[in-house]
C-alpha cells in the first residue's frame, strides 16, 4: 500500500475547508511546517505533527496545540535545510512514496523557488511530490501521464533537464508530436487542456508539469 502525507506549509493560504478536507482524507498522515499550523487551524484540520524552530507560529497557537497533545519537532533557527525540506527527508526515510504540499504558492519567492526544486529532490529518491493549491498543481514528469478532470484547464512544461526530447502532448488545444524543448525555451508554455483524457509523453528527460484551473487565467 502506497503511503502518502500532507504537508502545509508557511506560504500563500486559499483557505477552500473541501478542497483540503477532501485531500486529507486521502493521505496517511498531515504534517505542518512551522506556520503551516496555523493554516490547518483556518482549515479546521489537526496536524499529526508539527516540524520547525516556531518562529512563524504565535504563542496562542502553540498553547493550542499543545493541549490538542500533538507532537513538536523542533529544529534550531539556524539550519542547512529548509522546515519543508527537512519534513520530505523524514517522510522519504519512513517510505512515504506521495506528498502534497499545500500552503507552498506565494509568500517569498525564494521560498517558492525552493518548495519547486524540492520535486526533484523527492523525484531523486522515487518520491513524487505536488505542490498544490485548489487552483494550482505543480509536478515533476518523467515518462508518460494521462490528465483527467481537467479539461480547460491551463497547461505548461517546463523543463528541468537542459533539454526533454520526444515530448507530444495529445488532446490539448496545441499538440505536439517527438518534439525537443529545451529549459530556456517557452514553447510549452500557456496550452489549454481541451480533452477529458489529455495525454503527456517525455522519451527522454524531466520536466516541470503545472495545471491551473480555468478560474486562475
Amino acid at each position: 500500500m502506497v503511503k502518502r502525507a500532507l504537508v502545509l506549509a508557511n506560504g500563500e493560504r486559499q483557505v477552500d475547508r473541501n478542497y483540503f478536507h477532501n485531500l486529507r482524507k486521502r493521505v496517511d498522515t498531515l504534517i505542518c511546517a512551522d506556520g503551516g499550523a496555523k493554516f490547518a487551524l483556518q482549515l479546521g484540520l489537526k496536524p499529526d505533527r508539527i516540524f520547525g524552530d516556531l518562529d512563524s507560529i504565535n504563542p496562542d497557537v502553540k498553547e493550542r496545540y499543545e493541549k490538542m497533545g500533538i507532537e513538536f519537532v523542533l529544529f534550531p533557527a539556524e539550519k542547512d535545510k529548509t522546515d519543508t525540506h527537512l519534513i520530505l527527508d523524514y517522510l522519504i526515510a519512513e517510505g512515504y512514496k506521495e506528498v502534497f504540499v499545500g500552503g507552498a504558492f506565494g509568500g517569498r519567492p525564494d521560498h517558492f523557488m525552493g518548495n519547486l526544486v524540492l520535486l526533484n529532490y523527492g523525484h531523486q529518491y522515487g518520491v513524487k511530490v505536488k505542490l498544490v493549491s485548489p487552483t494550482v498543481e505543480i509536478q515533476i514528469l518523467e515518462g508518460e501521464l494521462v490528465i483527467e478532470g481537467h479539461k480547460g484547464d491551463t497547461f505548461s512544461l517546463i523543463p528541468v533537464d537542459h533539454v526533454v526530447r520526444g515530448v507530444t502532448l495529445k488532446g490539448f488545444k496545441y499538440s505536439l508530436t517527438d518534439a525537443e524543448i529545451f529549459r530556456e525555451s517557452t514553447l510549452a508554455i500557456s496550452n489549454i487542456i481541451v480533452s477529458d483524457q489529455a495525454r503527456v509523453k517525455i522519451k527522454e528527460g524531466r520536466a516541470f508539469l503545472f495545471i491551473i484551473s480555468r478560474s486562475e487565467v
